[in-house]
């Protein structure tokens, strides 16, 4: 597996998750259905597109890039149909126009999906398309330029630029290359989608943001772990560009290095869960063993350091590491949960009625969650060690770790109004995104190890040191809110 399928399948994910988020805001505004719909088309698109590479059935091959390029069609319509909502309409289409409108992708769709159009005949149609609305589009928010003023003129702007080169790039790699047989890059076309979402969802969401970080003031062990964690990033691309060893001293001690975050700030952050009522409040259960969690694993990875340094042995697995590794899951996970009462996703759920979302978040991470760790990341098997009890019974609890975290990080993600309120609101963002981080962490170092490419210092202990950097600095934020009542 090459990094662009990770990268792919992140941009996806990125994308599918910034149209919940959009939708979840107002699904009844025009816009921002439309920016979604562009969102998760994008994202299926991406999504398709990475699990192209593991494809090896020419006939196979060919339905899974008709059902590709069908998710690609959707793309140029939204973003059409967004230009012309956002942030209003300044003028109505008759209706047989926003019907055609309509209709020009979806019999596209079916000519190409039905083999009415051959591959080339396809593209040629597609580019004519895809760059008809994408200019269709710009005319549009152009009109719009010149007779709105103020905040959305400005936003506007941003808008404009971050299509322009999106779209330019998206129909070079995936429509013009292709067209002459060239694929090799068709794979960055759904990603550089991500480019006008991002921009789109900063703009509607300009209001959430300000919300998010207002009165965001880091305190001094918040700002020095900033300035580690940045010490960090340049040790790992010297260590990646420069030094590039795969075994040896600096590799060990980039994972120790980035384990010492966890370990000492875990120790550190436990000491606040009392200013929170210790275990009589949620927050103050949340804080104690997602600190304790993560100060395990720190301390897991100090075993697997020693491993490193004293018996050279580059990935000690099962040792006496995953004692730490193990049990951290277990602490997050008493943590987690707790962080979704304290953050108020309980109570938003029963009141708006949404507990379907209990059961179709899980089952689908599971689903996901079963494809990426076991299908792809271990070779469509959850263990080869039938006869090694202890590395059978890690083989089964990481992978299930994995997906009772990420569900309860999403169900809390998906209910923005839930952890968006009260002070701690960026302190729960950071926690979360963190652990959404682990996750592809996890996910990579199960493959690379499986395949046997696996050595200290590469991208998943990258992925490793960030969503523990983000899950050190969201705990350390705690320490600015001070309060003994019940959570």
């Amino acid at each position: 597996m090459e990094i662009k399928f990770i990268v792919t399948i992140i941009i996806a994910l990125l994308n599918i998750f910034l149209g919940i988020f959009i939708l979840q805001k107002n699904y009844k505004n025009p816009g921002n259905l439309n920016f979604a719909l562009m969102c998760v088309s994008g994202g299926l698109w991406a999504m398709l597109m990475a699990f192209l590479y593991f494809i090896d059935n020419n006939q196979l091959l060919i339905y899974a890039l008709k059902g590709t390029y069908a998710f690609a069609i959707l793309v140029p319509l939204f973003y059409l149909l967004f230009a012309y909502h956002y942030p209003y309409r300044l003028w109505n289409y008759p209706p047989w126009l926003t019907k055609a409108m309509v209709a020009v992708p979806i019999a596209l769709a079916v000519c190409f999906i039905s083999g009415l159009l051959n591959f080339q005949d396809f593209f040629i149609m597609f580019g004519l398309y895809f760059f008809a609305y994408v200019l269709w589009g710009l005319v549009i928010l152009f009109k719009k330029l010149r007779s709105i003023e103020g905040i959305y003129r400005i936003n506007l702007k941003y808008l404009i630029a971050g299509t322009m080169t999106s779209f330019i790039i998206t129909g070079a790699v995936s429509i013009i290359l292709p067209l002459f047989g060239n694929f090799t890059y068709a794979w960055l076309g759904p990603i550089f989608i991500l480019i006008p979402c991002v921009v789109a969802s900063l703009l509607i969401f300009s209001e959430f943001i300000q919300n998010l970080i207002s009165g965001v003031n880091f305190n001094k062990f918040q700002i020095a772990l900033c300035g580690y964690f940045m010490a960090l990033v340049v040790f790992w691309l010297i260590l990646n560009l420069y030094i590039k060893t795969t075994v040896g001293f600096y590799n060990y001690l980039f994972s120790f290095a980035f384990s010492l975050v966890p370990f000492l700030v875990g120790f550190l952050n436990i000491f606040i869960a009392p200013s929170w009522g210790w275990f009589k409040s949620s927050i103050g259960r949340a804080v104690f063993f997602i600190s304790f969690g993560s100060f395990i694993w720190g301390f897991g990875s100090m075993i697997w350091s020693y491993y490193n340094f004293f018996e050279n042995i580059s990935a000690p697995y099962p040792s006496l590491a995953d004692a730490g590794f193990f049990l951290a899951y277990f602490f997050w996970i008493i943590g987690i949960v707790n962080l979704f009462y304290a953050s108020g996703a309980s109570v938003v759920i029963r009141q708006t009625g949404r507990k379907y979302i209990l059961v179709v978040i899980p089952t689908v991470v599971t689903a996901i969650s079963y494809y990426l760790l076991v299908n792809i990341a271990r070779g469509g098997v959850i263990s080869n060690s039938i006869n090694d009890h202890l590395k059978l019974f890690l083989d089964l609890a990481y992978p299930t770790g994995d997906v009772i975290i990420l569900s309860v990080v999403l169900i809390i993600f998906c209910l923005p109004a839930a952890y968006l309120s009260g002070k701690n609101k960026l302190v729960i963002f950071l926690l979360l995104l963190g652990f959404f981080v682990m996750y592809f962490g996890d996910f990579a170092f199960s493959y690379n190890t499986t395949m046997g490419k696996f050595y200290n210092g590469h991208y998943e202990d990258f992925l490793f040191a960030i969503g523990l950097f983000l899950i050190s600095l969201g705990c350390l934020g705690f320490k600015l809110e001070k309060r003994n009542d019940n959570a």
